[in-house]
């Protein structure tokens, strides 16, 4: 089985995620998705939180905490860089337990949608693979 995965949003600079979110948030504007995409990552200091928000079409980066986001995601800060640069799919870290996801899923697949690579860009899950 393949799964989309982002086009590469982290560039020379793999260590900054805030950079990775502002690029995201340009591409993301125009969504007509009301609601939060928060981000809780866990490193080796206090978890840090991001959101992107969606509001009227134009989505930003935000680092305060969203009360209620309609989707948060919950992973090392490794494991988003990998996501962010295009290297390993949202849905593979989710499926081998590198990530975990609460709220609304359609959210998410939507987001993904906007920002899966133009190349097709794909990896493999194998776990889910047929013998």
């Amino acid at each position: 089985m393949h799964y989309k995965r982002f086009r590469d949003f982290v560039g020379q600079q793999r260590a900054c995620l805030d950079t990775a979110l502002d690029a995201m948030a340009e591409d993301l504007d125009g969504l007509d998705e009301p609601g939060a995409l928060q981000f809780r990552v866990l490193g080796d200091r206090k978890p840090v939180r991001r959101a992107l928000k969606f509001k009227a079409g134009r989505c930003k980066v935000t680092k305060e905490q969203v009360a209620d986001p309609r989707l948060e995601i919950v992973a090392r800060d490794d494991v988003l860089v990998s996501i962010f640069s295009g290297a390993q799919s949202p849905v593979t870290a989710f499926l081998q337990g590198q990530m975990r996801v609460r709220g609304d899923v359609s959210f998410g697949q939507s987001i993904l949608a906007r920002l899966a690579s133009p190349e097709g860009g794909r990896d493999r899950c194998p776990e889910l693979e047929e013998e």
